[in-house]
């Protein structure tokens, strides 16, 4: 090597061991990162998923990685040190975050989590940690290493098999005595059967199911109107239910029963594309001369596709 090549390594040495403290104020993507002051960085070694990745798993876990690392680089300083620069301009770092008793290689980390694959082409002196890293995220199946508990998942909201659990409060007594009945239902919902009126989030239309009342027992099917907005619900529905004998209010020659019930709902969206429903109804059965049995329920409402 002749005596300008050596000289030009020294540089390049010493311009990669001075540690900069910057501020990350965008995060682009999974490994795509904005400084204050312009400039594009990446982290070295990584290789991490993006969110225009035609997977939709990697495109999942993309939106994952980079909610960390807003959280780890949001309105902080953080101590980088520069390895190389990529044809793009992109400057390939390493990044260190510090805390009063240690300072943490967020390099490593990314490949501990799984939140990227160790880059096999990159020139290093030594891959020990970064190896040991992957192989770590590896055996636990963690991020890239497990794509498919990134998949999203779609339940339509309108139309579903649903299964809910939750209970019934009876009052025993005119005093103060309650009690909570244990409530278990499964049917099917269709919510958008005839959409009279529908923009944007908004949805008035006519909705029907089929279910139970308790587990397989009390089948009923009701119809009647339904509104959504956004990701609240409300319904008005008339049905029939098919009563058991033990109900000795009601005359063992009715088969069928009316039904009234108002519902409303919140559907609470999950990461991976599914949701769970909240849900209150107020329920009446059994004819007028009959003295109706009425009574309220609280559900966890479970869509399952």
């Amino acid at each position: 090597m002749n005596f300008s090549g050596i000289i030009l390594g020294i540089v390049l040495i010493l311009g990669t061991a001075s540690a900069q403290s910057v501020k990350i104020d965008k995060i682009l993507d999974g490994n795509r990162f904005l400084t204050s002051s312009g400039q594009e960085v990446r982290l070295a070694y990584v290789i991490s998923p993006s969110v225009r990745s035609s997977d939709p798993r990697e495109a999942n876990l993309a939106r994952k990685i980079m909610a960390y690392a807003e959280k780890i680089f949001k309105e902080k300083r953080t101590e980088i040190v520069p390895i190389d620069t990529v044809e793009s301009g992109a400057l390939l770092i390493l990044v260190y975050q510090k805390f009063p008793l240690q300072r943490i290689n967020v390099n490593l980390e990314y490949l501990r989590k799984g939140y990227g694959k160790f880059d096999s082409s990159a020139k290093m002196s030594d891959s020990t940690d970064y190896l040991k890293a992957q192989r770590m995220a590896k055996r636990q199946k963690a991020g890239v290493w497990n794509l498919d508990v990134y998949r999203v998942r779609y339940i339509n909201p309108y139309h579903y098999l649903r299964a809910t659990a939750g209970f019934i409060p009876i009052k025993q007594n005119e005093v103060t005595s309650w009690v909570a009945i244990p409530s278990i239902t499964v049917g099917y919902h269709y919510g958008d059967l005839l959409p009279v009126l529908k923009h944007k989030d908004f949805m008035l239309s006519l909705s029907a199911d089929a279910g139970t009342y308790w587990l397989l027992s009390f089948p009923t099917a009701k119809a009647g109107a339904e509104i959504n907005i956004k990701n609240f619900y409300a319904r008005f529905m008339f049905g029939a239910l098919m009563p058991l004998m033990i109900f000795d209010r009601f005359s063992e020659f009715d088969i069928l029963l009316p039904v009234k019930t108002l519902e409303a709902g919140l559907r609470i969206k999950k990461k991976n594309g599914n949701w769970i429903g909240l849900e209150w109804s107020y329920n009446r059965i059994g004819f007028e001369r009959d003295d109706p049995l009425t009574f309220m329920r609280f559900m966890i409402v479970m869509p399952i596709l």
